[in-house]
């Protein structure tokens, strides 16, 4: 293999074909071989020799792994595919059109095989989110968290009872980044986002002139941007923030007065996985114009509709109440933990849920109390699996009883663009303009389209960046060589 040139990157990374490991591992090992230079990496903008070759030998796998996987996608044979055919690969690697199920024999490939080509990523959490989701496409997996549900709030005691209910049922939803869902709105209501005396902040309160939104699901510690219709004069609008999707849940909110802007971007507190917003209705948009409002994570981005399912599981009856445990629902396989009714010394494995103790390891819960153990052996239940699809782009999914691990099948230019970005911020910062984002100290390193700048003095948030003047343009190569002679 040729030795990687920073430059020409992006074009390596958009090569074609299926996922073959071995070649992989061969391609890595001879670049390897060939630049034993390879055992230093760059990274927040410096150069040691302390950082060892762990990042760069990924970049190198990510370079080989895209090659491979992406091949033969890019272009269609000159001849049109008929019905129920797809894009696939002839024994020289190139593009031709294959009978998707077919009898095994010639070109045809079965589905599994086609859908093994769409090289993978892994998102997890509270919120499920990522950027490169292929059109249409069948998550590889999808496990989600079902949590004991505990209302009230403070740490469980004798003194302090949260009774543990359990689930007889989950939703998924999965949506693209505009999180707002306009059917779950209330119309001629507000929620009291400020303010002292009853009714509690997070309680909706009915107005003609407002609507309010349901319960979204969000991240916390995370920026969001809230992008309201344009208004005919002043308009207002207000935010809660919850821990839990209901009245009691509600931590904090904040008033909003949406005059000459109709953006508010705000961070969720630590505690916050809901957020719920109202906003005055008396905006100028015609049929034709008509926005609704938009929560995203990040900034502000372009206005995109809702683009969401709901998919509603039922547990078996079997299976009773759930108190804790996960569901594969790409399998179905349901897994539920042991749950006391009423703790009697019972052996637990831990971690546990009481409704009267705080878990500490090595001790036991309060006699009597409602347990959940989180660690006990499982009992299964098995459930009709179910397909998630994920939308182009942008996805975000997550459920109604916890956190949320999927593996998902990637557009494979939308996975290359994304694998460069994340390789690119190994070897330093990322600028879109010549405008500083942030701070810069002499020594740097940082990127602006395919171009690496060496930071020849200190730039300040917000400052232009010069050539010849502030930064000056290198190479990887050159900084490599640098080192060495160091």
């Amino acid at each position: 293999m040729n030795g990687l040139d920073f430059g020409t990157a992006i074009g390596l990374i958009k090569g074609l074909g299926s996922p073959d490991p071995a070649v992989i591992e061969s391609a890595v090992s001879e670049w390897l071989d060939d630049h034993p230079e390879a055992t230093t990496t760059v990274q927040d903008g410096s150069i040691t020799k302390a950082k060892l070759d762990n990042n760069l030998q990924e970049t190198v796998d990510d370079v080989a792994d895209l090659k491979s996987q992406i091949a033969g996608k890019q272009n269609a044979p000159a001849v049109a595919g008929t019905s129920g055919q797809v894009l696939g690969l002839d024994s020289s690697l190139n593009p031709v059109w294959v009978n998707q199920q077919g009898g095994g024999g010639g070109g045809d490939v079965t589905t599994a095989q086609w859908l093994y080509s769409f090289p993978t990523g892994i998102a997890s959490g509270a919120v499920a989110s990522f950027s490169d989701g292929g059109d249409n496409l069948p998550v590889k997996d999808l496990v989600i968290a079902i949590e004991p549900v505990q209302p009230g709030s403070g740490d469980p005691s004798p003194d302090n009872v949260r009774p543990i209910s359990g689930r007889t049922s989950a939703t998924v939803t999965t949506a693209s980044y505009n999180l707002f869902d306009p059917l779950t709105r209330t119309t001629g209501a507000f929620i009291k986002a400020a303010g002292s005396g009853a009714p509690p902040v997070g309680d909706v309160i009915t107005h003609n002139g407002w609507d309010c939104s349901g319960y979204i699901r969000v991240k916390p510690n995370t920026q969001y941007t809230q992008t309201l219709p344009v208004f005919a004069g002043a308009g207002l609008a207000g935010i809660v923030f919850y821990s839990t999707p209901d009245v009691s849940g509600a931590i904090s909110g904040a008033s909003t007065n949406e005059q000459g802007s109709n953006t508010f971007t705000f961070v969720t507190p630590s505690n916050c996985h809901f957020i719920r917003f109202s906003w005055s209705n008396n905006f100028t948009a015609d049929s034709v114009d008509y926005k609704w409002p938009q929560i995203e994570e990040g900034p502000q981005t372009a206005y995109k509709p809702y683009a969401g399912t709901t998919i509603p599981i039922t547990f078996p009856t079997e299976a009773g109440a759930v108190y804790g445990g996960t569901l594969d629902v790409t399998t179905g396989v349901l897994s539920v933990r042991p749950y006391y009714a009423s703790y009697a010394g019972e052996t637990l494995v831990g971690p546990w849920v009481s409704s009267m103790d705080v878990y500490t390891p090595g001790a036991t819960p309060t006699t009597g109390a409602q347990v959940v153990d989180m660690g006990g052996t499982v009992t299964t239940h098995q459930l009709s699996p179910v397909d998630v699809l994920t939308l182009l782009g942008a996805n975000t999914i997550y459920a109604d009883t916890g956190n949320t691990t999927v593996t998902y099948r990637a557009d494979p230019t939308l996975y290359a663009d994304k694998r460069s970005t994340a390789t690119r911020s190994i070897i330093a910062g990322i600028e879109s303009t010549m405008t500083a984002s942030k701070a810069y100290t002499t020594g740097q390193l940082l990127i602006v389209g395919d171009t690496l700048y060496k930071v020849a003095a200190s730039i300040a948030s917000g400052a232009t960046l010069t050539p010849g003047t502030n930064v000056n343009p290198t190479t990887v190569a050159e900084q490599l060589i640098l080192l060495a002679n160091a």
